[in-house]
């Protein structure tokens, strides 16, 4: 008799832990987009409890709901009902890791990850205004880092020093570079190639430039571009026809 409550006990015990095991269970989110309704879409782990959601990670986007949701009522919230109602994972800026040039920042009571790139490497740079690879001029370096962090614009760098222009007259590139008029007419600091052409090649990897001359391949167009400094688009593969550019 004492065995038969004693096993009616274990199984007491087992389906309860499973109880409150699946009871804790929820939907770890990567990331809050919407903090000001605490809203989640982009999904990350499903059937997880909270202390195993946001116990090893150290971003500040991650987030946990207690609605363990079927499939198909998961998708409706996440695409057509603004998102789940989560519960960001951090409370405080501590142990967060942020992306480079962010700092974590208490904004309204929560973390966040807001741009704040360093701006002291590049002091031995010289001063003033400089254009960006973009054609705006930005009034200095550090204005173009912060741009580049908050609109996400990872190729957005310093094309050469001083108010953008509409020629290459009178830019001074640095750093060995070479002044190229683009085919909008804009310049552009560059480095030209250093990698030679390929000798010995065939008569079908001709192009014509819309300079009306023939260069051997295109690599070769591009080389004559930058070292001229103007943009030499390809009219055509082959060598240039006399009759279209009126060559004698």
């Amino acid at each position: 008799m004492n065995a038969v409550v004693f096993k009616i006990c274990l199984l007491i015990v087992y389906f309860l832990g499973l109880f409150i095991h699946f009871s804790l269970a929820g939907t770890c989110f990567s990331t809050m987009v919407r903090r000001n309704n605490g809203r989640c879409t982009e999904l990350l782990y499903e059937r997880i409890s909270k202390e195993d959601c946001c116990s090893s990670t150290t971003s500040v986007s991650t987030a946990w709901s207690p609605e363990e949701l079927d499939p198909n009522t998961l998708f409706f919230w996440r695409m057509f009902g603004g998102g789940v109602l989560c519960y960001p994972c951090k409370e405080s800026c501590t142990n967060v890791q942020c992306e480079p040039d962010k700092t974590c920042m208490m904004r309204k009571g929560v973390p966040k990850c807001v741009c704040s790139p360093s701006c002291k490497e590049n002091r031995k740079k010289p001063k003033g205004p400089l254009c960006g690879t973009d054609g705006r001029t930005y009034k200095n370096w550090c204005r173009i880092k912060k741009k580049s962090c908050k609109q996400k614009l990872h190729n957005l760098s310093v094309s050469y020093y001083g108010v953008c222009q509409s020629s290459c007259d009178k830019i001074r590139c640095s750093d060995n570079k070479t002044c190229l008029l683009d085919q909008n007419l804009t310049p552009h600091c560059i480095h030209c190639s250093k990698k030679k052409c390929p000798l010995g090649l065939k008569h079908r990897q001709q192009v014509c430039g819309s300079d009306g001359l023939t260069y051997k391949s295109a690599c070769h167009l591009r080389d004559a571009a930058c070292h001229a400094g103007k943009a030499i688009p390809i009219a055509y593969k082959g060598s240039c026809k006399e009759r279209l550019y009126g060559i004698h």
